[in-house]
């Protein structure tokens, strides 16, 4: 899929797709066979043994991406397209067609978080615009002195009220779920990426 992390004990992440029979909760009408296309997280070490397994369909429900069409033959309601694997051992992923980050817990699988989309947990300080169809959430290193984790993404802004696409950094409470917007790019003249993109601190 979108990602693949080689990790520093030599082990790796990978991001896959999972093919699933339509769960009929909350939807209505549409195709009764669909396929539901959801993602998988898999961790490997060394010897390429798994290590942790996590799949979306057990945690999300499809009709949260509600810009997906819910009634055609394939209904890909997740489409998780980066993963970042912090020192605690937690996975934090980007859900485009959630419109959500989602921060998992690398030992029992819960769900740590959700910012943006449906569930949102968050208040924003400082951005009026949240996140949309979004790429490459990554944390950066913390600098001295500084208290909450950043955390880096694209926002390709693909359902903002002008389709402009942007680079933003959040300061991140993670026990008070506050986002303060700390710095963001846009292009001159704007520019729109309708899908893909990253960003990265040079």
């Amino acid at each position: 899929g979108h990602e693949l992390l080689i990790n520093p004990d030599g082990g790796y992440t990978i991001l896959g797709d999972t093919h699933n029979k339509r769960r009929d909760v909350g939807l209505s009408g549409g195709d009764s066979t669909a396929d539901v296309i959801g993602n998988v997280i898999q961790t490997f070490d060394r010897g390429h043994h798994l290590i942790f397994e996590w799949k979306g369909i057990d945690y999300y429900q499809v009709v949260d991406a509600v810009h997906e069409n819910m009634s055609g033959h394939s209904i890909d309601f997740q489409h998780t397209n980066s993963i970042d694997l912090d020192q605690e051992g937690n996975y934090t992923i980007s859900n485009r067609n959630l419109s959500e980050i989602t921060m998992i817990n690398g030992s029992n699988k819960k769900i740590i978080w959700r910012m943006g989309g449906v569930h949102n947990e968050f208040t924003l300080h400082g951005d009026t615009l949240g996140i949309s169809y979004q790429h490459c959430a990554k944390w950066l290193a913390k600098k001295p002195g500084q208290a909450n984790r950043h955390l880096l993404l694209f926002d390709n802004g693909n359902y903002h009220k002008v389709a402009e696409s942007r680079a933003v950094e959040y300061e991140m409470d993670e026990t008070a779920k506050t986002a303060t917007l700390v710095w963001e790019h846009h292009h001159s003249p704007p520019t729109f990426a309708l899908a893909m993109g990253s960003v990265d601190r040079m």
